[in-house]
Parts: C-alpha cells; sequence; structure tokens
C-alpha cells in the first residue's frame, strides 16, 4: 500500500509545535523551583504536547489524503487521549532511579531520554494501526466494488433471461 508523503508545510508546523512545547518546557523549568515532581510533570505535559502537536498533523495529512479514514481516526484520537497510554513513570524520590554520582541534570537528561523512547514506542503503535485502518478500508472498497461487480453481472443475466 502506498501512503502519501507528507507535505513540507505539514512537517513545518509539527516542528514549530514540538519546538514550542520544548520552549514552554524549559521556560517552566527556568522560572520554577523545579523540584523532581515537577520536572517529572513537565515532562509528562511536553509529552502530550508532543503526542497532541504529531495527532494534529496526522489529522490535517488524512483530511486532505484520505477523508474516509476520518471517523475512525477521530475514534482512535479520542481512545488515544482517554486511554493512559504513558507508562508508568519511575517513582523520583526512589534511590533505585538514582544511578551513583549523578547529578541532577544528568537524570533530567536520562528521564527525558526515557520519555523520548515511550513517545517513539506510541507512534510506533500509532503509525501501525493507521496501516491497518487503511488497508481495511482499501480492503472493504475492494470488496464492495466486487459486489456491485457481482450484482452487475446478475441483474444483466436476469434481463437478458427476461428478454428472451
Amino acid at each position: 500500500m502506498c501512503f502519501a508523503k507528507v507535505h513540507s508545510a505539514a512537517i513545518k508546523d509539527l516542528r514549530a509545535g514540538m519546538h514550542q512545547a520544548v520552549d514552554r518546557y524549559c521556560d517552566k523549568m527556568e522560572n520554577a523551583e523545579s523540584g523532581p515532581g515537577q520536572v517529572m510533570s513537565g515532562l509528562a505535559e511536553l509529552e502530550d504536547n508532543f503526542k497532541e502537536s504529531y495527532l494534529d498533523t496526522m489529522e490535517a495529512h488524512y483530511q486532505e489524503h484520505h477523508p474516509k479514514l476520518i471517523p475512525l481516526l477521530e475514534e482512535e484520537r479520542d481512545g488515544l487521549r482517554c486511554r493512559g497510554n504513558r507508562s508508568p513513570v519511575p517513582d523520583v524520590e526512589d534511590p533505585a532511579t538514582k544511578e551513583p554520582g549523578e547529578i541532577s541534570w544528568e537524570k533530567v537528561m536520562r528521564q527525558f531520554q526515557a520519555m523520548l523512547q515511550r513517545l517513539q514506542t506510541w507512534l510506533h503503535r500509532v503509525l501501525a494501526w493507521v496501516k491497518e485502518a487503511a488497508a481495511l478500508v482499501l480492503e472493504g472498497q475492494a470488496l464492495w466494488k466486487e459486489f456491485e461487480s457481482f450484482w452487475c453481472c446478475l441483474s444483466k443475466l436476469f434481463m437478458s433471461s427476461f428478454e428472451s
């Protein structure tokens, strides 16, 4: 199955949305006394913002290229938002989550990398679902064409038998 390439304008919008989310996160961490809880909640919010930006881009792309998928995509989008699909974050106070001799910014970097890994896993799941949904729609269309062809042939057969 072939998917249309995402236009550069959509990629620019996605990139801008993600940059804005990172800027908001950095400003939030700069302006507040960022304790471990705030860092983790900020990262969770950043992850959610990344997901929203991606879903917005994906919806715009499918609205233009595959409008028949939009109702399915909207149902899945609502499900993704409601589904607490973020894996639980480790307890920041747990000494097991801190590596020996680790500086606080190193811990934040490690947590950020873990967030990116979760995001990548989530993106792979969403893309797999979209490809599966698109394949089902195309299979349904092909099946419908076969039914139409069958009924057309059957009606011609009946018409010819009545004419004789």
